[in-house]
């Protein structure tokens, strides 16, 4: 066996050179603020329409030098330029990027508290069509007399209204996630909390055409979600519900039974947002 060092990476790094224009651009204002930039590839059709890109990259940079070209000139084929020179901390490639306007993404008369969709591909059945990560979306709306689950299929910007309501009338829809199936997708649903009842989580895994209801806490514990974001799923056998009473919550089990594994101690406020990025590292705010 032969060992090798390797030297750890430069950070990606990229310049970005345009007109000097009479009004200062985004660029101009941007300074050195991190900000996340999109190097987009087309095949065709204008490189200023974001919808024709067929690969991209993005990088989370800030701009570490800043240079301009031919203030000074006397003719017109030195015109005056400014090149932006960033330094990246993370790249990341994604395949599909989708822009949804505001005719398309008006979901019905309710404003929204929470949107998700699927974190990972998956081939259903034994030779079932493939997935990518966010093809299917969930939105839940707020209730002016029951909440409203909304999901998108297929990478469709086209969203369906599910045929039953995941609550009783009055009963707030916080936030959701989806877990994968063999078949398709689980919907998790998490009631807002409301002081002196008990928490809910519904479960569907017909797109909402019917909902299984599952308590958390006590009988009036207060317990549940309090703002969208707070619950998330990694996969079937890891879901956190952060929220009332500096309480979280973690179902093994695709949401079917919950276990209490923070219970105020941390903070006794309430929580409005829960993030995992394995099974073991997370963190709640």
């Amino acid at each position: 066996m032969r060992a090798q060092l390797v030297s750890e990476p430069d950070m990606p790094s990229l310049t970005i050179t345009g007109m000097t224009d009479r009004t200062r651009t985004w660029l101009d204002k941007l300074g050195n603020c991190p900000v996340a930039l999109y190097v987009l590839q087309r095949e065709c059709g204008p490189a200023d329409l974001f919808t024709n890109y067929v690969r991209g990259l993005m990088v989370e940079a800030a701009e570490t030098e800043r240079t301009y070209q031919n203030y000074a000139h006397h003719s017109e084929d030195n015109a005056t330029s400014i090149k932006h020179a960033f330094t990246g901390s993370r790249l990341t490639e994604f395949v599909k990027l989708r822009v949804v306007s505001a005719a398309n993404g008006t979901l019905g008369a309710n404003e929204l508290h929470d949107i998700t969709g699927n974190r990972s591909a998956q081939c259903f059945d034994t030779c079932g069509k493939t997935v990518q990560p966010g093809d299917f979306r969930v939105a839940v709306s707020k209730a002016n007399t029951q909440s409203t689950v909304y999901y998108a299929t297929d990478g469709s910007d086209v969203w369906f209204a599910a045929a039953a309501y995941p609550f009783s009338a009055g009963v707030e829809a916080i936030s959701a996630a989806v877990v994968d199936t063999p078949t398709g997708y689980r919907i998790i649903v998490a009631s807002q909390a409301s002081a002196g009842k008990q928490g809910l989580v519904a479960i569907s895994d017909d797109l909402g055409a019917t909902w299984l209801s599952v308590t958390i806490g006590g009988a009036s514990a207060g317990e549940g979600a309090t703002w969208g974001g707070g619950l998330v799923a990694l996969d079937h056998d890891h879901i956190w519900l952060a929220g009332a009473n500096g309480s979280i919550w973690f179902s093994g089990d695709a949401g079917i039974t919950w276990t209490q594994q923070e219970a105020g101690v941390l903070t006794t406020g309430s929580y409005l947002a829960v993030h995992f990025v394995d099974e073991n590292n997370g963190m709640a705010v």
